[in-house]
């Protein structure tokens, strides 16, 4: 968190960016580095300037967007529309999710889902019972159900953040 280093590391990332090669990788990097300085207007700015098909997730440019909107409110306490940007991120996931059509489930996408729900529910309850859903639905994923219930149930909160940071 040494202010300095992530100053000179989001100079570093704009080298990066130049390069057809590690350009996603660089895009993953500037944005986690924009939420940990705190720049969120900057941040969804830079969000907002990215071509559509930058990245590999197609839900990532407008949930990173959503997100730093709801954490720019937050930071001025506006708590009506952070919520508010926070519910369009989860919104943008669960249709990516929706839309999906796939027996494999997408564990990034899912766990994108539950930081967002959590952060903006903050409701165990209705976590557990989406929870429940998806161990019924997908029993063959749960090693990874019970991952999210110890961070996202049990209280492991702290260390969650959203994976807009990773594009690839």
């Amino acid at each position: 968190m040494d202010t300095l280093k992530l100053k000179q590391a989001l100079d570093e990332s704009d080298q990066s960016l130049l390069c057809p090669e590690t350009r996603d990788k660089a895009i993953s990097f500037k944005i986690t580095i924009l939420q940990l300085l705190k720049h969120y207007k900057t941040g969804y700015e830079y969000v907002a300037s990215l071509k559509k098909t930058e990245g590999n997730y197609k839900y990532k440019k407008a949930m990173s967007y959503d997100y730093f909107r709801a954490l720019d409110y937050g930071s001025r306490s506006d708590t009506v529309n952070e919520h508010i940007y926070f519910r369009k991120a989860a919104d943008t996931i669960q249709r990516f999710i929706n839309n999906e059509n796939s027996s494999v489930v997408d564990k990034e996408a899912y766990y994108d889902l539950f930081v967002t729900m959590k952060i903006f529910l903050g409701e165990k309850l209705l976590l557990r019972n989406k929870l429940d859903t998806l161990k019924r639905n997908y029993p063959n994923d749960a090693e990874f159900w019970a991952v999210l219930e110890d961070t996202f149930i049990f209280e492991n909160q702290h260390s969650a953040s959203p994976t807009f940071r990773k594009y690839n």
